[in-house]
This record gives C-alpha cells, sequence and structure tokens, in this order.
C-alpha cells in the first residue's frame, strides 16, 4: 500500500479523493457487525485507514478522512435510527432523516478528531510507536468518550464484534470490550508494521503478534468465574408483537391473550420471564390478573419477571423490570434513550416533539444498582439499550449468579440493529464471567454462556417460547472489579507521553 499513499506530485492529486475513499472503507468496515461478522476485514480495513492518516499532507485532510469514515461506518452501521423515527416514531420521512443524518454527522467527529491528532504526529514519533501505541490508544479513547465517557452511545464498538471470535473472546473477562478495540486494532498497527517497517521492524511486528497470541491462549485456561448450586431452569417467552400494533388499544386483548398462551407452556420452570413492556399498559392496571398468572407460576416452584411501564404517586414513570408477587419488586431503568424514552435540552429541544409521536417517551430515570433477588440469588438485571454500558452492568455483576436482560428491539424493525443488540449482550455476558438470560418481544431472545457463546436462541419475528438451563456462577472477574480503568490509564498515557516527546522534540528543534 506503500506507492499509493507516498507523496509524489502525482499522488498530491489524487489526495482529494481520498475522503471518498474513506467513506466507502468506513462503510465496508461496518460489515464487521452481525450479521455478516466480516472480522477479518477489519484488521486490513483499520491497517488501510492509518495509511489513509499517514501520508497526509496537512491536519485538515486527516480530520475530512477521519469523518467521512465515520459517515460511512454510521451511515451502514445505524440506519435503523431512520426506521425507528419514522417508522415507529410517527415522523415524516424529511424529519426522520434530517435527525439520522445529525447524528451519523455527530458521531463521525469522534473519527475525525483521532484522524487530526494521530496525523499530527504521524512524521514526529516513531513508526512503531504509532502504530502499536498510539493508533489503537486514539482510537479506544474515541470509542469510550463517545460511550460511557459521557456521550452516552456505545453502539458498534470494535470490540463487540470480536465476541464472534474465541481467541478475543478469551480477553473480554480481563479488558472488557474497549480493551479487546485496543488489541484489535493494535493488531492492524502490526500489519501496518510489518508492511511498511524495516527489517527489525518486521521482526518486531511479528515478535508481538507471538506475544498476543501466546498471551490469549494462556489467559483462555484460566478460570474467570466457578459454579454455586443447583441449575436453574428458565423461561423466555417471545410473543412477536409488531411495534406498529404494540399501542393499538384494540389489540390489547389479543396481545393479553397472545402472552398468556405462550406462558402455559413455560409452567415448572424455575425463572419465567417476559420482555421489555411486554403489555404496553401500567403494571398496576393488570396487577390482578398477573397475580393470578404468578400464583400458578409459583405453585410449579417458579418465578416470574416481566417489563412494565409503572408509576408513582409523584406523577413519575418508568420502564421497568418487575418481579411479579403480592408485594412487587422493581428495577426502573437507569439509562434511558434520547428522544425515544425522555427529552435531553427540554427547554431548547421540546419543540421537536410535534414532530415524532413516540408512545411513553417522557419516562424519568431509575438509580441505584441494576440488581434483583430472584429464585434465592441475586441477579443482575438491565432493560434494553443499558446492554451497551458495560461498566454500568458491572457494578452489579459481581454480587450476582447470573444476568437477565431484557428488550424490546421491535423498534428496530426488520434491520441490523437486533444481531447487533445481540451481540451487545454476549459482550457483557463475557465480561462478568455470568450466564445471561435474554428476552425480547420480537427476537432476537437468548440463553448465553458464560463466555458469550449462545446456547439456544428464537430467530427474530418467530413466536414461540424459549426454555433452557442455566448455571449460577460467583467470583469476580478481573475486568467486573477493575473495569475500564486499566486500558484508560494506558490510552491515556501514551497520549501524555506523546505530548511530552513532542514537546521535547520541538524544543531540540528550536535549539
Amino acid at each position: 500500500m506503500v506507492p499509493i499513499f507516498l507523496e509524489s506530485e502525482n499522488n498530491r492529486r489524487r489526495l482529494p479523493l481520498m475522503p471518498i475513499l474513506s467513506l466507502l472503507l468506513g462503510a465496508l468496515f461496518s460489515t464487521i457487525f452481525a450479521p455478516f461478522s466480516l472480522l477479518f476485514f477489519s484488521l486490513i480495513a483499520a491497517a488501510v485507514l492509518y495509511g489513509f492518516y499517514r501520508y497526509q499532507p496537512s491536519p485538515s485532510l486527516c480530520f475530512y478522512n477521519g469523518f467521512f469514515f465515520g459517515v460511512g461506518y454510521f451511515a451502514a452501521g445505524i440506519f435503523w435510527v431512520y426506521n425507528s423515527l419514522h417508522d415507529y416514531g410517527g415522523a415524516t420521512p424529511i424529519f426522520a432523516g434530517l435527525v439520522t443524518l445529525l447524528l451519523i454527522a455527530l458521531l463521525s467527529l469522534f473519527f475525525a478528531a483521532p484522524a487530526v491528532v494521530l496525523g499530527f504526529f504521524s512524521r514526529r514519533l516513531p513508526p512503531v510507536y504509532l502504530c502499536c501505541l498510539l493508533y489503537p490508544s486514539l482510537w479506544v479513547v474515541s470509542e469510550w468518550l463517545r460511550g460511557d465517557g459521557g456521550a452516552d452511545f456505545p453502539w458498534n464498538l470494535v470490540g463487540q464484534a470480536f465476541i464472534e471470535a474465541d481467541f478475543f473472546a478469551s480477553f473480554f473477562p480481563w479488558l472488557g470490550v474497549y480493551g479487546v478495540s485496543w488489541l484489535v486494532i493494535f493488531v492492524a498497527g502490526l500489519l501496518v508494521l510489518f508492511f511498511i517497517g524495516s527489517r527489525s521492524q518486521r521482526v518486531l511486528s511479528v515478535g508481538m503478534a507471538v506475544v498476543l497470541l501466546l498471551s490469549g491462549m494462556f489467559l483462555s485456561r484460566l478460570p474467570v468465574s466457578k459454579p454455586i448450586g443447583a441449575s436453574l431452569e428458565v423461561g423466555l417467552v417471545q410473543a412477536n408483537i409488531a411495534q406498529g400494533t404494540k399501542f393499538d388499544r384494540q389489540q390489547k386483548q389479543h396481545i393479553i391473550d397472545r402472552y398468556w398462551s405462550l406462558t402455559q407452556q413455560l409452567l415448572g420452570v424455575d425463572v419465567l420471564v417476559w420482555p421489555e413492556t411486554a403489555i404496553p399498559v401500567y403494571y398496576d392496571l393488570l396487577a390482578a390478573p398477573l397475580l393470578g398468572l404468578q400464583a400458578r407460576i409459583a405453585q410449579a416452584g417458579g418465578s416470574f419477571i416481566a417489563g412494565f411501564f409503572t408509576r408513582n404517586d409523584n406523577g413519575e414513570y418508568y420502564n421497568s423490570m418487575v418481579l411479579i408477587d403480592e408485594q412487587p419488586r422493581y428495577y426502573h431503568k437507569r439509562q434511558l434513550v434520547p428522544f425515544g424514552e425522555y427529552m435531553p435540552m427540554r427547554d431548547w429541544l421540546d419543540y421537536f416533539k410535534r414532530f415524532v409521536a413516540i408512545p411513553m417517551s417522557d419516562l424519568s430515570a431509575g438509580d441505584g444498582v441494576g440488581q434483583l433477588f430472584i429464585a434465592n440469588h441475586h441477579v443482575g438485571v438491565s432493560i434494553c439499550y443499558e446492554a451497551a454500558f458495560a461498566a454500568d452492568l458491572a457494578a452489579a455483576a459481581g454480587q450476582s449468579a447470573y444476568l437477565i436482560n431484557i428488550s424490546n428491539d421491535s423498534w428496530f424493525g426488520n434491520s441490523f440493529a437486533p444481531y447487533q443488540h445481540l451481540q451487545i449482550a454476549r459482550s457483557r455476558a463475557a465480561e462478568s464471567g455470568r450466564m445471561m438470560v435474554r428476552g425480547t418481544s420480537t427476537g432476537i431472545s437468548a440463553i448465553i454462556d458464560f463466555d458469550g457463546k449462545i446456547i439456544s436462541q428464537l430467530d427474530i419475528n418467530e413466536e414461540a417460547v424459549l426454555r433452557g438451563t442455566i448455571q449460577p456462577r460467583s467470583g469476580e472477574t478481573f475486568y467486573v472489579r477493575w473495569r475500564d480503568w486499566p486500558v484508560l490509564m494506558l490510552s491515556f498515557s501514551v497520549l501524555l507521553f506523546s505530548l511530552f516527546y513532542l514537546r521535547k522534540a520541538l524544543m531540540k528543534e528550536g535549539t
């Protein structure tokens, strides 16, 4: 790839085409995520992207390349936002399209900013340092800022896709999703170093690849958690209620009948799970018949968990997981979806509510740790979008025997999002060393093993029940204990050292 990017006079004329190539590269890069999972391509694409940054003549062109890479990456990966707003939110095509484009543009800045930094340092720092430390560190800092670091959109992080690869999956209990992202881009940097470096640098890149390989093999043999107590039989109801009919009042009794009917097939399981907002009414309006159903489930020795809208006497409304009993216990969703479940910056943006008609879009956020006591075990619980926040789930996972995630993925329609969401959930199971029970309204419901592998699942848009066995486990993984601190400390230290090195180099040039 070196002849393509060397700065000859002819290649300078080609440089304006690079943003277009970056756009295409970003779109192709997004195929690492489900349902495609073309993982190997990501290593090649990330290496080529580094070449784009390395041989740019100015930081501004690096910015454009990074930005257009992000546009391609997110346009291909999260176009389902349009479906949610237009198909189910009642937004006009123009408004839904503009909001989606604005979101893509804002998220693309998280690729553009690191591109400028990398381009600025590309002629001033050793190639080994650039490829194997600065590049992955910038990538991960950008992902963290986009996700848990404040922007609250940790969707399609590179590491999430690599739950599909057994080698990289072995790192999840130790480094978490951001750590796996760091390793993936590190491997891409090794490829760059091997092809453009000197002979000694090629030998070094091969040596580091061997060390990484041996480290992965060693970690895969270490126990991350241990089984405790007897196994539990669980049952999931996937009623396949389309979002377009879910809030139709004329469909209310039909929805109730469908859930009642499917639930009869699962009597006798230890834990029976309905998905997020299974029946779109307030829990208190159905409490009496639900207690009747719960009594039958309890008589057979089981516990009953379901997603419902709930409310309190203060006029606050929640998206909740309810452990149904005569004295029900609640977990209220904490990470709400902007515009879908609440209006951010209400004083500024409340005007736009007239363009979107999303039912129950003015909810309050819960607080506390996501945990319920179910069937004699503490259980780490999360609702829908919360599964994307690794550190939040880790806060409860260490003291939990298994995980339950419920979701309403019908918002995504027939897009890639349900497949991507399942990858995210699998990442959380692997990080915590806990099995996960994942119940969704229209798919993909699944029982996930403690290493992130799928034990059984229901297809998308399938009306069915899923019955299986899970094993409670105990013990804190390294990630649960330390969360993202190790990889973030490494990444920020690399950035600080880069600034120190640059300052020293500039002072030397000045003398």
